[in-house]
């Protein structure tokens, strides 16, 4: 009898997926290296995350990436975390191993790479406002003062998640001025260099700017995580306004091929152009 080879399966978990292009990206990648593998969109209701984590061990799964809102929560059903997803305090990528979830963290690398190769911008020394404290602010938040920025400002509209992520960030980097605000405006904020739309605000026409547009300058750099549609309301205002802009695709791939290389334990520098070409012919089409 013929063996057949286990196709390898991957996927996201989270809630309200349907905007996601992970599958498109992950699947195009599998397809375009001949890799016997598919990735899956998981739905996955808050009361059942903890039995969504068992059945990444029990369908066989070889690793997830994990996104809103279970970044933070879905450390607690983990056997191991990564030394820096644990500083971060979120993961986004779960790998198996040995019988075992293993938690990391990309979000951060794939925003600083994608901040560096693709909007030649440095944060050193900037002044930066992030608005959004979840796990992907988590995780930025924390590479952006791993680059020594001047000045970081935090809003969320939880103001007790804003201040629970700036004590976290303090007690890794006492020296850097980091800001939970309970408003954002031009007079309790320094001259900025980077805005960032951390929250899902920006997925459907009707929702209100993340950013409020008086903030947005020319010259600045706005960057907003949310990726569908490709070219945001926000993003439309700040191009309208001068400023320099950068689609959360960017930080899609990057995230996600460091989700890749930990899964198949291989290099992938250098395939972020293509993925980013299959998707902007996906969606044109």
């Amino acid at each position: 009898m013929k063996t057949v080879n286990k196709k390898d399966i991957f996927g996201l978990v989270g809630r309200k997926l349907l905007h996601s292009f992970s599958p498109l990206m992950h699947n195009y990648f599998f397809q375009r290296e001949n890799i016997y593998a598919e990735y899956f969109l998981f739905e996955v209701e808050p009361y059942r995350l903890k039995e969504a984590a068992g059945g990444i061990l029990a369908l066989g799964l070889r690793g997830v990436n994990v996104t809103f809102p279970y970044k933070e929560r879905v450390r607690d059903f983990l056997y191991r975390i990564d030394p820096l997803a644990e500083k971060i305090g979120a993961v986004n990528t779960i790998k198996v191993k040995q019988g075992h979830l293993i938690g990391y963290n990309t979000d951060g690398e794939g925003f600083i790479k994608s901040l560096k190769e693709k909007a030649s911008f440095n944060p050193a020394g900037k002044k930066c406002l992030i608005v959004g404290a979840g796990g992907a602010a988590k995780s930025i938040s924390m590479y952006l003062l791993k680059e020594k920025i001047d000045f970081l400002g935090i809003y969320d509209i939880n103001y007790k998640k804003s201040q629970k992520l700036r004590r976290r960030l303090k007690n890794f980097f006492s020296h850097t001025q980091v800001e939970n605000l309970k408003t954002v405006n031009k007079k309790n904020l320094p001259s900025l260099d980077l805005i960032i739309n951390a929250t899902p605000l920006g997925l459907h026409p009707s929702d209100p700017l993340a950013i409020p547009a008086a903030l947005i300058k020319r010259g600045v750099l706005v960057y907003d995580l949310v990726y569908n549609p490709l070219e945001t309301k926000l993003l439309k205002v700040a191009r309208r306004k001068g400023a320099r802009v950068v689609s959360g695709l960017w930080m899609l791939i990057y995230q996600g091929l460091r989700s890749l290389e930990i899964w198949l334990d291989r290099n992938l520098e250098g395939k972020e152009t293509v993925l980013y070409r299959a998707i902007l012919k996906y969606v044109r089409n």
